[in-house]
């Protein structure tokens, strides 16, 4: 749930509203975050339903180095992947709202965030073919360097048919991830 107001400049907007489900939002990292969010932009001119939604940047600290009005409001327990923190955090609790900043048209907000979702997935698929042709390179240097009965792991028959298997394994998701891109 958030609504974003009109502001003196088309790109900045004050957002208030309550944002869920976000991983990873609030930490020491980096000093500055910045998360992508769904709002409705307020005003007679924008439409009912998905196809009035926008999209805004929203960051943690503004270009001044001053906070944004961004806080936790509490930590979600969740099912699944528990390696990041998953939290619920309000936008525009004190005075003026939290400053945020239009990404792309007024009312495309959700093309917009599918297309960058998407994008997010072939990447986290190139990530994951990336690291097993790694995995692929490492075996194969142990296999070359490794001697076993007089020959290298290599030249053995279970050891070759091994490392064919993932070398398949490896090209067939780089390849996948490239048609899919």
């Amino acid at each position: 749930r958030g609504a974003a107001g009109r502001a003196v400049y088309s790109l900045l907007c004050s957002c208030v509203g309550d944002k869920m489900w976000t991983s990873a939002a609030f930490h020491d990292v980096t000093p500055n975050t910045a998360h992508m969010l769904l709002a409705r932009i307020a005003g007679p001119d924008t439409p009912p339903g998905a196809r009035g939604i926008s999209l805004f940047l929203v960051p943690h600290l503004l270009p001044d180095g001053s906070p944004n009005d961004v806080e936790v409001v509490g930590l979600n327990k969740k099912m699944g992947h528990r390696a990041l923190p998953n939290c619920a955090w309000s936008l525009g609790g004190g005075a003026g709202g939290a400053t945020g900043y239009l990404v792309g048209e007024p009312h495309q907000g959700l093309s917009a965030m599918f297309q960058m979702m998407n994008a997010m997935r072939i990447e986290v698929g190139l990530w994951a073919a990336a690291l097993g042709k790694r995995g692929l390179n490492e075996s194969l240097l142990y296999a070359e360097g490794r001697e076993q009965g007089g020959k290298r792991i290599i030249e053995h028959d279970d050891v070759k048919r091994m490392l064919l298997q993932q070398k398949a394994y490896a090209e067939g998701a780089f390849a996948l991830t490239i048609h899919a891109a």
